[in-house]
């Protein structure tokens, strides 16, 4: 989770962002097929959305 919110907050990542025409604020969330035993947890002390094939297990913060 800690690789989303850095990359997220890389100012040449924002700004390509940006560039795309993308709304902000700009929401760090990951998606994955398989989610391990510890997972959700740890997306939600990072603040990161967390999605399966299932749905949304972890909503995202919006906090900066």
């Amino acid at each position: 989770m800690d690789q989303v919110l850095a990359k997220a907050r890389q100012p040449a990542f924002v700004a390509a962002v940006r560039r795309e025409g993308f709304p902000e604020p700009i929401v760090p969330v990951v998606f994955g097929l398989v989610i391990y035993s510890g997972a959700e947890e740890a997306a939600r002390q990072a603040g990161v959305g967390l999605f399966s094939p299932h749905g949304e297990l972890v909503a995202p913060s919006l906090q900066p």
